[in-house]
């Protein structure tokens, strides 16, 4: 088990300052009011792709990933829930249990491999690991596996 703490007031305060950056830079390059919406995480993620294809992390590619990768874990818990925390892989926003989703990472991934890493997928797939639905479903998936018989299961038997 990952021992997981809280982060420290600078740091939180230094992430919400990333993400307001973000919103207000973005605003500029929009016709809506971008915020921490969906429609707002689909434009960053083009705008991370465009970036990418023209070279435009090249020089600061840390600092791009802290800056979106902050406004990213905040538009989380706006519309998730969920709180920042720090554990063996990173900061993360962590929800029950042991669900935590790794922003930071994500973006870095996004800005390296594309849209394959897509933030937007990451971002409408988060309910189902802030509500511990996902977890549930791979434990179910995993007792049900462990009752049936590798042969029947190839050959599509439930018995």
């Amino acid at each position: 088990m990952m021992s997981v703490s809280s982060i420290d007031s600078e740091t939180l305060k230094q992430i919400r300052a990333n993400a307001e950056l973000v919103m207000k830079h973005s605003q500029e390059f929009v016709d809506f009011k971008f915020g921490y919406s969906k429609e707002s995480i689909q434009w960053l993620e083009g705008h991370i792709e465009h970036l990418r294809l023209t070279n435009g992390f090249d020089a600061q590619h840390s600092k791009f990933v802290s800056i979106f990768g902050s406004y990213l874990g905040e538009a989380i818990i706006h519309n998730y829930g969920g709180y920042w925390s720090t554990d063996d892989k990173g900061l993360g926003i962590q929800f029950s249990g042991e669900n935590v989703a790794y922003p930071f990472v994500k973006t870095e991934k996004q800005m390296l491999n594309g849209l394959e890493d897509s933030i937007l997928s990451f971002f409408n797939v988060l309910p189902m690991l802030s509500s511990g639905e996902l977890s549930n479903q791979v434990h179910k998936a995993k007792l049900e596996d462990s009752k049936i018989p590798w042969w029947k299961s190839l050959f599509g038997i439930n018995k």
